[in-house]
This record gives C-alpha cells, sequence and structure tokens, in this order.
C-alpha cells in the first residue's frame, strides 16, 4: 500500500493542491491504513472508523479527516466505501445585551 501512497502524493501534486494540503491527506490516508491493519477497504469498517473518529474528535475534525479520507478513497478506487460527513449543528445566534435593550425599547415605543 505504500506505493499506493506514493502514487496518492503524486496525484495530489500534479492536481495542483497546496503541500501542506498534500501532507494532510497523506497523513489521513497512512493513519486510516493503520485502523485498518491489513484488512480490506470496506463501507462497514469507514462507517465503523468514522465513529472511532467521533469518539476522539470533534464534528469538524472528523469531518475533515473524512473528506480528505474520501478523497483517498475516489483515487483509490473505493469510491463505493466513502462515507458521509457528518452534520453539524448550526449554533442559534441570541442576542446581545444592549440589542435585547434596544429591541425592549423599540417595541415600547411603537
Amino acid at each position: 500500500m505504500k506505493s499506493k501512497l506514493q502514487e496518492y502524493r503524486s496525484y495530489l501534486y500534479e492536481s495542483e493542491k497546496a503541500e501542506l494540503t498534500i501532507e494532510k491527506y497523506l497523513k489521513e490516508a497512512e493513519e486510516l491504513l493503520r485502523y485498518l491493519e491489513g484488512k480490506e477497504i470496506c463501507k462497514e469498517r469507514m462507517i465503523d472508523y468514522r465513529a472511532e473518529l467521533q469518539k476522539k474528535y470533534s464534528v469538524r475534525t472528523v469531518n475533515n479527516k473524512i473528506s480528505a479520507i474520501n478523497s483517498f478513497l475516489d483515487f483509490a478506487g473505493y469510491s463505493n466505501c466513502k462515507v458521509k460527513l457528518l452534520k453539524m449543528q448550526r449554533k442559534k445566534e441570541s442576542l446581545s445585551t444592549a440589542q435585547s435593550l434596544w429591541l425592549f425599547q423599540w417595541k415600547n415605543a411603537h
């Protein structure tokens, strides 16, 4: 699989990815391969891997890792094993004290 990683590096370089992006994508691919311990890549294992990442990292970090891994899976011919990104909850915007006071005063004046 090391030759596949070298090919992947070349692919990313030829795709004009930034050097930091290349390093990040390769790191994520290497971590995935360590997790698999020589086992075949399959959808079930990828779902399990995403679950393991969720135990350790924030949603945003997991999604960054999964994006990189999905790129590697596409390259390696395992597109059918790609996993979906996690849904992120949006934070509700709350009014500041000053905004609340202004709104209260405006409402009472009208």
